[in-house]
């Protein structure tokens, strides 16, 4: 139902007077502090993580600028303790000293927006980098229908507060006006323009920082261990990107008759090609299968069985996703790629929408295990096309580390 114009006034009035006053006071106020440009705050996933970009640029700022003075800010108390540990400035965001480097930084790297009070840091530079290209639609455009109630109102809050032009002073990063992100290639700019509200030239052009690290990977013990058990192996990683199962409870379990999953004949292929397949779900959907499970050349694996999930995509042979953006970050190592989208309609019509045709990615496809298995068997797997790699990961070549931090300090 729309909104009248007098309805909308009063909601106006409201919002600005008994919610949104007091915060955009303290927002101009914070706004004229002053701040230190060699003051880089860091953090990543809720709080909750040391890892994607927000960890490669970190490692490369600190080993490059001894000037800088990096700190992680976390909201998860056993990982403050042990990167302290290994050296890492980390704290907790709500903290006093939490606060204090908020107020004081001049550069804040973050990857999901909510992982610190935005509020504290009016008058910085706020590179959100976010985690991924987008095929899925994201912030902006992602349409509400298929959220629950609780996400479908916060949804319409949200839209409903950009409509009345609120202050940026909500815990989104999208109501937060100096910031930038990044792209991978000159083709995603559109869809980035879109969903973060932001110019063009807020969008720069260095791709992902994570994706340094697959170039010159550090040996993963799980690897190694393969690797030596069985030699001459190639080595499959599967990662289905996110459903709804933080939403609804319902994860999703890729091995079922639904799909044409055979084990036995799963691994006989395994072994008669020489495959180790890793199988790496969704941290939300692991309950799928009823906890970890390893048979045979078949190994479920978490964040806790390696270092670092970019290291470890660095030294496996093929990849097989679904509509993960890591298929934009992979393509740019010219390796074999899988595209399996078993349940491709169903996604888009109850999921999530698209902003372009999944057939415009480039890679052999299995819609069933049936397929894969011919495509395993056959060999029938290749990178995906150079017309492909340009398209898609145009500025993945190892160096992106580098083509942020230069842009950070220009910008500051």
């Amino acid at each position: 139902m729309e909104i009248n114009s007098k309805l909308q006034r009063y909601i106006a009035i409201f919002f600005e007077i008994v919610i949104y006053l007091p915060s955009y006071i303290l927002w101009k106020t914070i706004k004229i502090l002053p701040r230190n440009r060699n003051i880089w705050i860091f953090s990543s996933w809720f709080g909750q993580q040391y890892s994607d970009s927000a960890s490669a640029l970190y490692e490369y700022a600190t080993k490059i600028n001894q000037k800088l003075k990096c700190v992680w800010l976390l909201k998860n108390k056993a990982l403050i303790k042990e990167l302290r540990s290994k050296g890492v400035k980390a704290f907790y965001s709500n903290s006093i000293m939490g606060a204090f480097f908020l107020l004081r930084a001049g550069n804040v790297i973050s990857i999901t927006g909510y992982e610190f009070p935005l509020i504290f840091i009016n008058g910085t530079n706020l590179y959100e980098i976010y985690h991924g290209m987008p095929l899925k639609k994201i912030l902006r455009d992602v349409d509400f229908t298929y959220m629950p109630e609780t996400d479908k109102k916060l949804g319409r809050l949200g839209k409903l507060r950009d409509k009345l032009k609120f202050t940026g002073v909500s815990n989104n990063f999208l109501f937060y006006e100096n910031i930038y992100t990044v792209t991978n290639s000159d083709f995603f700019i559109p869809y980035l323009k879109q969903a973060f509200g932001i110019e063009e030239q807020r969008i720069l052009k260095t791709g992902l920082p994570r994706c340094d690290k697959m170039f010159m990977p550090k040996n993963e013990t799980l690897v190694e261990d393969i690797r030596k058990k069985y030699v001459g192996c190639k080595i499959l990683l599967y990662m289905p990107t996110h459903r709804t199962s933080s939403w609804t409870g319902n994860a999703f379990n890729p091995f079922i008759n639904e799909y044409q999953y055979d084990e036995n004949h799963f691994l006989n292929i395994l072994a008669e090609k020489n495959i180790v397949f890793l199988y790496k779900p969704h941290f939300h959907d692991i309950h799928a299968l009823g906890g970890k499970k390893f048979n045979e050349r078949f190994y479920t694996i978490t964040n806790g069985d390696f270092n670092d999930i970019y290291d470890l995509i660095g030294q496996i042979d093929i990849l097989m996703t679904d509509y993960s953006s890591i298929y934009f970050d992979y393509i740019s190592l010219r390796k074999n790629v899988i595209l399996a989208p078993f349940d491709l309609e169903d996604y888009k019509k109850t999921l999530r929408e698209h902003y372009f045709d999944y057939n415009e990615l480039d890679g052999v496809r299995a819609f069933n295990w049936k397929e894969l298995l011919n495509i395993l068997k056959n060999n029938l797997y290749r990178p995906a096309s150079e017309e492909a790699i340009i398209k898609f990961a145009e500025y993945v070549s190892g160096d992106s580390c580098a083509n942020l931090y230069e842009s950070i300090i220009k910008n500051s």
